[in-house]
């Protein structure tokens, strides 16, 4: 993959009361004027903020019997079908194709409540998995999350002194939703995610100051591409922490895709009405239940499951194409934590929940320990987090994740 930023253009929105938005830009002409926040009383102070990237990078290319057959699978393939596909996609030689375009990805920047000498200039930067977005971080909804901060990555962050920017990924959320097969996969995503990274490290766009240090968070689909940034990019973070995963996603997305009832986005709900075919969403709260929760009702809240149902994001063709290769990051030297709860169905099982709950194994047989090898020269550590599926956010323990991850940033001297 490669990355060419041919624009230095970089807007920052303020989220305030009042109908007034405000916009910065790096380079000739840049305002003055400081964006206004909203803040939760205790709580961190949050804006909105615009990257406008232009970005180039290596897509597969996608030909249409392959998209033909991955879209009627992914509607109504059966299991059998689903592995046939995989299976294919895995033996056919793709091409690769140079993609460019000009995308926005929205973000959410909050500074914490806790202010802690020196921890102002490091930053986490959160990445939201499938059929989220950015609103994953702050309890599945902005300004007020699920029962209150409870479930918020960002209040938790927040106390320990630590600015975030959650974003959405490209197509979802708020950001640009360009083409969905050729454009939406896992190489341009991680080229957005690196220009952000830069814009981060050596500019004043955010937060008013250059940051010394970066983390990259990510979950679930979000994890994969970090692992992809950190084969691509080795050096542009400082800390790495994937939640809710391992390295065998591509054992269980049959799985995943069948339990998932997926269909047409725009066929889903009416808030994807614009978004072009070959955007997917999920009909079944039931399979998301089960792919995302455990299946024990008393480690959860189960009243979060229409909440979180309620609020689903999307998925593209070319994302489900494209995350599928496990790339080892030879020269990520960072630190690494894995943190993924004991019943993820989508990373330590497979992906078929009503068939039986599969746990993730214990002491060397542990996926996350197996997942080690991706990162060879890192210094690499995971935590199996108990009575816990694989959205962790929304489990009880979700306070103990926290707690267990922050702790371990505070260790590594971020």
């Amino acid at each position: 993959m490669t990355s060419a930023i041919t624009s230095d253009l970089i807007s920052f929105i303020a989220l305030c009361p009042l109908p007034l938005v405000m916009k910065l830009g790096i380079g000739a002409g840049v305002s003055n004027a400081l964006p206004a926040v909203t803040s939760l009383p205790l709580g961190p102070k949050c804006s909105d903020v615009v990257f406008s990237l232009n970005v180039t990078a290596i897509n597969l290319v996608l030909p249409d019997a392959v998209v033909a057959t991955a879209s009627a699978v992914i509607e109504n393939g059966t299991l059998a079908q689903a592995q046939a596909l995989i299976a294919a996609v895995g033996e056919t030689a793709l091409l690769d194709i140079a993609i460019s375009g000009t995308y926005n990805i929205s973000g959410r920047f909050c500074e914490p409540e806790v202010r802690i000498p020196g921890r102002e200039n490091h930053i986490q930067l959160l990445v939201h998995g499938a059929t989220y977005n950015k609103n994953y971080w702050s309890g599945g909804d902005f300004p007020i999350g699920f029962k209150g901060n409870q479930y918020s990555w960002i209040a938790y962050a927040s106390q320990r002194g630590y600015p975030t920017l959650s974003i959405d990924r490209l197509g979802s959320g708020n950001s640009s939703h360009p083409d969905p097969i050729a454009t939406v996969q896992a190489a341009t995503e991680v080229e957005c995610h690196y220009q952000i990274i830069e814009a981060l490290r050596n500019t004043r766009v955010v937060g008013g100051r250059k940051f010394s240090k970066i983390a990259y968070v990510g979950h679930s689909v979000g994890s994969v591409l970090g692992n992809y940034l950190a084969a691509t990019h080795p050096d542009a973070v400082d800390v790495m922490v994937l939640t809710g995963y391992s390295k065998y996603l591509p054992l269980s997305l049959a799985g995943i895709l069948v339990t998932s009832v997926l269909a047409p986005a725009q066929l889903v709900a009416s808030r994807f009405d614009a978004l072009p075919l070959g955007y997917f969403s999920m009909l079944s709260e039931a399979g998301r239940s089960g792919l995302f929760y455990s299946n024990n009702p008393h480690d959860f809240d189960t009243s979060v499951l229409e909440f979180d149902f309620a609020r689903e994001g999307t998925l593209t063709l070319g994302e489900a194409v494209s995350i599928l290769g496990t790339p080892v990051a030879s020269h990520f030297r960072g630190p690494i934590l894995v943190i993924t709860g004991h019943l993820d169905q989508a990373f330590c099982g497979l992906g078929l929940p009503f068939l039986g709950e599969l746990t993730c194994a214990t002491g060397k047989a542990s996926q996350m320990e197996q997942t080690r090898s991706l990162f060879p020269k890192a210094n690499y550590s995971w935590v199996d987090v108990p009575h816990t599926g694989h959205g962790l956010n929304f489990h009880y323990s979700a306070q103990t994740t926290f707690k267990t991850v922050h702790d371990y940033l505070q260790e590594t001297l971020f």
